[in-house]
Order: C-alpha cells, then sequence, then structure tokens
C-alpha cells in the first residue's frame, strides 16, 4: 500500500462495489478500516471516475469531527487503486443489534440523542447522507460499559448547503436503499435535511419493532407504501413507549417533507420535549407487546 504504513490484517466487509479491510497504521500503532473499490471483472483496476468518489468521501467526511461519525484519515492513490483509511469501529452494525431484539424505550431515546447528534455535525457543515441504513450505523462499547453509535459510509452523501435532485446511475436508476428511502427520492424531487431524517425514522421504527415500516412483496409494492404513506402508527405495535415519543416518529416518517422537522437540531429539539412529556409513562409497569432486551455488548 501507499508508502507501506499500513499493514492488511483481514477482511471486515464486501459490497457491491467496494471492500472494507482490517489494519493497522504501522506510524501510530493504531487499527483503522481500509475501504477500496472492487476490480472490475476483467481485473482491471476502478473506473477513475469511480475512484475519484471515494476520494471525495475523503474530502467530505474527513472535515467532520465527531464522536458519533466515523473519523476519515487517510486517503490516495497507489498501485492498487484509490483507498480510503477511517477510523476502526469494533463493535455490531445496527443490522446485528437488531437481530438481538427489539429496543427498550430508555435505549430508543440514548440511540436517537446520538445519531441526532452526528447528523447535526454533518448537517452543520451542509452535508447530506442520503443512505442512512442499519448497516450504515455501527454500535461500539466503551469500557464503562455504556455504548457509542457511530455513523458510517458517506460514499453517497453530498455537499449541499440548498437542495439538490436525486442522484441516478447511468441507466436512470436512483441511488439508495429502498426501505429507507424518502418519498422525494422516489419522486425524485429536490433532497435536504428532512431526508435523512425521515431514513433515520424509518431505522428507528425497525429497532422498536422489528418490522420495516414500509412493506410489500417486491420493490414497486415498497416504493408505493412509501408514497402512500401506508405505515401502522408505531404506538399500536409498541403499547410500551409513551406516547409522544411515537408521535414524534410518526411526524418524521411522514411523507411530505414539509411536515417533518427541518433539520436535525430541530428535530432533537421536538424528541427533549417528547420525552419530557412522556417521562412519567417511561418509568410505568407497562408489558409491551413484544419482549424487549436492554442493548448489550455480544457475547
Amino acid at each position: 500500500m501507499a508508502t507501506d504504513r499500513y499493514d492488511i490484517l483481514g477482511p471486515i466487509s464486501s459490497g457491491g462495489l467496494g471492500t472494507v479491510c482490517k489494519g493497522r497504521d504501522t506510524q501510530l500503532n493504531r487499527l483503522v478500516a481500509i475501504k477500496r473499490l472492487k476490480p472490475l471483472q476483467d481485473g482491471k483496476k476502478p473506473n477513475p471516475k469511480e475512484e475519484q468518489k471515494l476520494l471525495h468521501e475523503a474530502s467530505l467526511t474527513g472535515a467532520i469531527q465527531h464522536p458519533n461519525i466515523v473519523s476519515v484519515y487517510d486517503g490516495g492513490i497507489d498501485a492498487e487503486g484509490a483507498y480510503l483509511v477511517m477510523e476502526y469501529v469494533d463493535g455490531e452494525t445496527l443490522t446485528e443489534v437488531f437481530q438481538q431484539g427489539t429496543l427498550t424505550p430508555p435505549d430508543f431515546i440514548e440511540m436517537t440523542r446520538q445519531i441526532l447528534d452526528g447528523l447535526m455535525a454533518a448537517q452543520d457543515l451542509g452535508l447530506l447522507h442520503r443512505d442512512l441504513k442499519p448497516g450504515n450505523i455501527m454500535v461500539s462499547w466503551l469500557p464503562s460499559g455504556n455504548y457509542r453509535v457511530k455513523i458510517l459510509d458517506f460514499g453517497m452523501a453530498k455537499y449541499a448547503p440548498v437542495p439538490l435532485h436525486q442522484t441516478e446511475d447511468h441507466n436512470k436508476a436512483i441511488y439508495g436503499t429502498i426501505h429507507f428511502m424518502a418519498p422525494e427520492q422516489f419522486k425524485r424531487q429536490p433532497l435536504d435535511k428532512r431526508t435523512d431524517l425521515y431514513a433515520l425514522a424509518c431505522i428507528l421504527y425497525l429497532g422498536l419493532t422489528g418490522l420495516m415500516p414500509f412493506r410489500g412483496d417486491s420493490p414497486s409494492e415498497i416504493m408505493k407504501a412509501h408514497l402512500q404513506a401506508r405505515v401502522i402508527p408505531v404506538h399500536m405495535i409498541r403499547r410500551d413507549l409513551p406516547r409522544p415519543l411515537g408521535e414524534w416518529l410518526m411526524m418524521m416518517l411522514s411523507r411530505d417533507a414539509e411536515d417533518r422537522p427541518v433539520d436535525a437540531a430541530h428535530a432533537l429539539e421536538i424528541f427533549q420535549h417528547a420525552i419530557a412529556l412522556g417521562d412519567q409513562s417511561l418509568h410505568e409497569d407497562v408489558d409491551g407487546p413484544m419482549e424487549t432486551i436492554p442493548l448489550q455488548a455480544a457475547g
């Protein structure tokens, strides 16, 4: 690798276009995560445009210094192509966390606060993530036993001081993950900070209920569910969740962006008010309709 600074220790994950490996920074003696694009099927290096996108991710995310966002340390091009060196997070994705059980109300509150705090930092710099999903959020465990939530993979992030249009590929297909995409993405309308809030609400709904908020037997049916706002109110499934918190979540899931909070800071302000309103019922002995488990380290 570039200047032989980074030793590769093993694979972490592999997606459609890229791979992530665990590595060690030999100069600073710390673990890192190294992201690369996959070689093309003929063995050739990835398209230079895709490599520039990866380096663009470094330039965007590298400007954010926040405990709830994975830090980018380095990026460049060597003989193998473009690479990105990031903070190594020893933890689980929310995909893995949600497979263990649904969130308790206190964990829902703590997780929401941390993710909104990270989104506030990105939005303060004019950045939209545009592909928030459980696999792009990790939970790591602190020595105290508490946990820290971290947002990662700003590969689709955009600098957007004003609303921007939905990105399409060369076949006019829209980028994103269908279960967590906002209606304005399907309609190819301008995107803004409220788009990421909708995706976050979809993630939290899944964490609370174990169900995708918008469901269907095919991608087109799922898209229609989003566009028609066909969703079961979360308080009908989680009756142990204080009603103000459920109403906040359903507001974040509003089909029309105008009905959502204007940004993460506004969402957090309303959330804190909902916590205060629901604080008494949060501590009442109310049985939920499903088993919940406090968030805890695996193993």
